[in-house]
């Protein structure tokens, strides 16, 4: 069992997730910014988001994470969006990309004249030259560190408070911002997100200890610390992997000595495709597995194997209430009585 970081398994998993028509990993990592179509379509109403809220005209948002573009359009601000990550899932294509994981396009930035950048940089020195032209142009930058479920619900929060506030709260003068508690009534994504990850019932221990892969082939888990695990044991759930760090890359022998009761693969497909969440055929089940298919593990022996495919699963933003309804649904099926 070796620890990996997000570089190192994203260098494995990227293939497969770009084959499967679908960049959503991307966002896991983190937000950059690439080449800009025309920057005449800006301000577009993204696909699925909620209706807007009451905002200024003068409230111009460029969001360089596709996770955290996916929470402001559930806050009911997509209007509001002038400017898209290049790997953007959630947002109207025809808004202007201002940038992916190759870098800041500044003057795709400039032309979109935001009063608000969103980022998911992390810790990182935010590049000086972004800062210089936040400070030139009056941009408000908020940042985030996306890491656990906790810091998805409070960026939420933030990312209301700051966006949707009085006028006085949302422009900024340049600088990375704090919150200040708005005065205006949460969208109904706030709710969803503290009562989607709660407990479910009396929880899900019928289902046994989950192992939960972002790729069986190789084998790539996710573990303690991951906002996946923390939300898989929020309702109610049993982790298999109990001891390493967020993201781990496991041999077959790994995962035998795990003998996890059930496995979730994370598979997201993309956009246009029909969903197959749920628990999979035999057939389905051996062509997923790869290399476990066949193996002595409690989890394959029983046929408790299911695929979450939502386009936004592997994401740290809002939809991650989709994520946590989603295994609520399958470990529940695996949690019944057995027939007679």
């Amino acid at each position: 069992m070796r620890p990996a970081t997000r570089g190192m398994i994203a260098v494995r998993i990227l293939a497969w997730v770009v084959a499967a028509g679908s960049l959503a990993w991307v966002g896991v990592l983190g937000a950059g910014c690439g080449e800009s179509p025309d920057p005449a379509a800006s301000g577009k109403t993204a696909r699925g988001g909620a209706s807007a809220t009451t905002s200024t005209p003068d409230l111009r948002i460029v969001a360089l994470s596709p996770a955290l573009a996916i929470t402001i359009r559930d806050l009911g601000l997509a209007e509001r969006i002038v400017g898209r990550h290049g790997y953007d899932l959630a947002l109207d294509p025809a808004i202007p990309v201002c940038g992916d994981q190759a870098g800041i396009d500044y003057e795709a930035l400039i032309r979109a004249r935001p009063t608000h950048i969103v980022m998911q940089w992390g810790s990182r020195d935010l590049p000086p030259k972004l800062g210089e032209l936040a400070t030139a142009h009056g941009w408000t930058i908020l940042n985030y560190d996306l890491l656990t479920l906790n810091d998805v619900r409070a960026s939420a929060v933030e990312l209301h408070d700051v966006l949707a506030g009085p006028e006085s709260e949302r422009l900024g003068q340049g600088a990375t911002v704090r919150t200040t508690r708005s005065t205006a009534s949460p969208p109904a994504i706030l709710d969803r997100l503290e009562s989607a990850f709660r407990r479910r019932g009396a929880g899900f221990a019928g289902a046994g200890r989950v192992l939960m892969l972002l790729s069986a082939s190789p084998v790539a888990a996710v573990g303690p610390g991951s906002f996946h695990q923390q939300a898989l044991e929020t309702i109610g759930g049993i982790p298999a992997l109990a001891r390493g760090g967020p993201y781990q890359e496991l041999d077959i022998e790994d995962v035998i000595r795990l003998a996890p009761d059930a496995i979730v693969l994370l598979r997201p497909r993309g956009l246009d495709a029909p969903s197959a969440t749920g628990p999979l055929s035999i057939e389905r089940r051996d062509q997923l597995l790869g290399t476990l298919a066949g193996r002595p593990i409690p989890a394959v022996e029983n046929g408790r194997i299911a695929v979450i495919d939502d386009p936004l699963c592997l994401l740290p933003g809002s939809s991650l209430v989709v994520f946590a309804d989603d295994m609520a649904r399958i470990l529940s099926q695996w949690s019944l009585p057995a027939g007679p």
